[in-house]
Parts: C-alpha cells; sequence; structure tokens
C-alpha cells in the first residue's frame, strides 16, 4: 500500500460512539489527500474489542462517507441508483427511445446521493426528470417536446424535462459543446453536473466531470472552472431549500471578485 493513512479518533458522548460527530470528522478528512482511514484505532481499542463490536459500532458511518477511491465509489453509487425501483423505471423508460448520448442529469443523481447520506426515507421528490441528450442535427425545441410527449405516456407521473444540449450553447453563449458530458461541465454547482444512463444490455453509465466525491462529501460548490456572478449560484441554493432538506451540506457561498 502507498499513501497516507490516517488513524481518526473515536468520539464518545455518554459512554457510546457519537456518530454525528464520526461522520463529521471523516468528512473533513475526505477532503484532503489521505489515501484512507484507520477507524477504532487512535486510543488502542482497536486490538482490544472483538470483529463483531467493532462493526457494530460503525455501520451508519463505514459504508455511505465513501471511504474508498474513485472506483469502489462509483460502484456504490450505482448500486444506489439499482436499488432504486422509481428511478430505475425512469432510466428504462429513457432508454427505451434510443435517443443520441443520453442521461439523466443535475438532481436525479445529485439527490439520491445526498438523501442516502442523511438516510432520508421515503426519498426526497423530484421537482424536474433533467433527459439531456446530443443531437447537432436535429436542435428543434418541437423535438424535445416529442420527446417528453412520448416520455409522459411511458410514465405519466414523472415530471420530464428533455433539453438537447447540441443548441444550450447558445442561450448560454458559450462555442459549440462536443457531447453532453462537456455540456454539463459548465451547470452552475460543481454538484450538479452529473449524469446516469443505462445503456442497451441494462448497465448503468456515470458521467461526472468534476467527479462523485463532490456529492459524496456533502459540499455544495461554484463551478470551479466556468465563472457565474455569485448571485446566480447564491439563489439558486437558496430557492431550492436545499439546506432545509439536506442540513448537513456545506455551502461555500459563491463571492464576486
Amino acid at each position: 500500500m502507498q499513501g497516507v493513512y490516517l488513524p481518526i479518533i473515536t468520539p464518545f458522548h455518554e459512554h457510546a460512539v457519537d456518530l454525528q460527530s464520526y461522520e463529521g470528522l471523516l468528512d473533513h478528512y475526505l477532503d484532503t489527500s489521505v489515501r484512507g482511514l484507520v477507524l477504532l484505532g487512535t486510543i488502542g481499542e482497536g486490538p482490544t474489542v472483538t470483529p463483531a463490536h467493532a462493526i457494530g459500532r460503525t455501520p451508519a458511518v463505514s459504508r455511505p462517507v465513501g471511504l474508498r477511491r474513485t472506483e469502489s465509489m462509483l460502484a456504490d453509487t450505482i448500486e444506489l441508483i439499482e436499488h432504486d425501483a422509481w428511478r430505475m423505471r425512469c432510466l428504462e423508460a429513457v432508454e427505451s427511445l434510443r435517443l443520441p448520448g443520453w442521461y439523466i442529469a443535475g438532481g436525479f443523481l445529485r439527490n439520491a446521493v445526498w438523501d442516502a447520506r442523511h438516510r432520508r426515507q421515503p426519498v426526497t421528490p423530484l421537482d424536474d426528470v433533467d433527459v439531456i441528450y446530443f443531437e447537432p442535427a436535429d436542435l428543434s425545441t418541437a423535438t424535445e417536446r416529442n420527446v417528453e410527449s412520448g416520455l409522459r405516456a411511458l410514465l405519466p407521473d414523472v415530471p420530464w424535462e428533455v433539453r438537447n444540449q447540441a443548441r444550450m450553447h447558445v442561450r448560454n453563449r458559450h462555442a459549440p459543446y462536443r457531447g453532453c458530458e462537456q455540456a454539463i461541465a459548465q451547470w452552475p454547482e460543481t454538484q450538479t453536473c452529473v449524469a446516469i444512463r443505462m445503456e442497451s444490455g441494462g448497465a448503468l453509465t456515470i458521467i461526472a466531470p468534476y467527479g462523485l466525491a463532490e456529492n459524496w462529501s456533502l459540499r455544495v460548490t461554484p463551478n470551479p472552472v466556468v465563472p457565474y456572478p455569485a448571485a446566480v449560484f447564491n439563489e439558486r441554493v437558496r430557492s431550492k431549500r436545499w439546506l432545509e432538506l439536506w442540513p448537513r451540506l456545506r455551502v461555500e457561498w459563491a463571492q464576486d471578485p
């Protein structure tokens, strides 16, 4: 093994592990460059407890916070979606239309991770399900409306919203995008720049230009590459009530230069 593996203290409250403080420590160190964390190790309790006792102390924090590296975080995120029957039905519906380069983007994946980190049951309803695709040969908004109609015929209770990303650069006053991954990389919040699709064989594919760790960390940050006025980011966070819905989010409020 290579890299730094950091022993992490075990916070207690009234003779029990303080899980909320534990998760706060894990979140803090996951934002650093450490390779991994060693649990139950800094006051010598690790060797003195049975495996069952050790596991019993840590189940609420060991899996959701994503201690493992990028490949495992990707697998955990896919597993999270695979166990969400409603989201899988949405993916199956869009896959059946065979749209070019399609994904379901934004809150569809972002909110699923935040719900998991907050252990929300039932999961937070979505205001819209953002379907994106990439077709430079047909930039008609009428085609987008037809796709929405087709999806409503399949799943009428889903708030579908469809956008061809091959035309969105005009609205955003950007150079033409090369595909959906470049398009979503322009969105205001880092954590919103994620998308997922179902392949024809049923496998799930995720794109995350800035990485999935940004979502699992519970940070909310402005796009690190594309500058927006601070008011755009800050108003979106407030108007969407993210801190009310997911109070453990840590918002890094934008400031104009």
